[in-house]
């Protein structure tokens, strides 16, 4: 069995309604004694998912509330580890990383996403 080519997994992900999102990674901020300056180092990367909303049956009230999304990306070429508090950047929404929902051997990164 062949592997597939990253372009054409590429075109299955847009087959599937995959998008380009911009993924902003939320550091801890630090403080350099000497300057006294403040810094928060974050980073950007432009990612390819795919976009879906959760089950009527999933929405607990609690954990995933109506109106979240979940999102999945390939875990192999995923650029950092996510974290809960990250941010994702679709067009001019913002959203936070609420849940990561994987395992280290997963094929995917499957993140839940709430509005800001």
């Amino acid at each position: 069995m062949a592997l597939i080519s990253s372009a054409e997994a590429l075109g299955m992900l847009e087959a599937l309604g995959g998008e380009s999102v911009i993924y902003k990674t939320v550091g801890t901020p630090s403080h350099d004694i000497t300057t006294g300056v403040v810094t928060t180092p974050n980073l950007r990367y432009n990612i390819d998912v795919l976009w879906t909303q959760y089950e009527r049956s999933e929405v607990d009230g609690q954990v995933i509330i109506s109106g979240d999304a979940h999102v999945v990306a390939d875990a192999e070429t995923f650029p950092c580890v996510p974290t809960v508090n990250d941010q994702v950047l679709r067009g001019s929404e913002l959203w936070a990383v609420k849940g990561i929902m994987n395992q280290p051997t997963d094929p995917f990164v499957d993140l839940q996403l709430r509005r800001v």
